[in-house]
């Protein structure tokens, strides 16, 4: 059966993104529109991101 670690995906600028880099780590993976505005729900999770 396959994991998140086995995935990988396009980042906004093209690059690829290898979710095996994070094994071993907490992901939060939220499922946003990347050219929209955030709701405000969510708007506290960008920071995180900092």
């Amino acid at each position: 059966m396959a994991t998140i670690y086995d995935f990988k995906a396009l980042r906004n600028n093209g690059q690829e993104l290898d979710f095996a880099e994070f094994k071993g780590k907490v992901l939060m993976i939220v499922n946003t529109a990347s050219k929209c505005v955030l709701p405000p729900w969510l708007r506290p999770s960008r920071s995180m991101r900092r």
